[in-house]
């Protein structure tokens, strides 16, 4: 559900789904991360993060950009998160890869 004042779902996904495509978000959340780190004086690019990783099972018909996690006997993808000392993050879902 959105909000009353939203558009029709269809419209903000539409806007949503082309925006992720062509890399908009991507460059409003580099500009908003470089903003936040500014405004705290800090150098725009961190010297400092925490990284953590997490198994995420997927669905027994999905087929596309799956792996298999031989230590966790997990069928699925990986989630990578990277957090600043600000809570800025980024994030990035990869296949697993098989390892023996």
């Amino acid at each position: 559900m959105l909000p009353n004042d939203f558009p029709k779902w269809k419209t903000v996904y539409h806007y949503f789904r082309t925006w992720r495509k062509d890399g908009t978000w991507q460059i409003i959340h580099e500009r908003l991360r470089l903003w936040v780190r500014v405004s705290q004086n800090r150098e725009p690019s961190p010297s400092e993060a925490i990284m953590d990783s997490q198994t995420v099972e997927t669905a027994t018909m999905v087929s596309k950009e799956v792996g298999f996690d031989s230590g966790k006997k997990i069928k699925g993808r990986k989630r990578h998160i990277l957090v600043d000392t600000s809570f800025c993050s980024w994030w990035r879902v990869t296949t697993l890869q098989i390892h023996l």
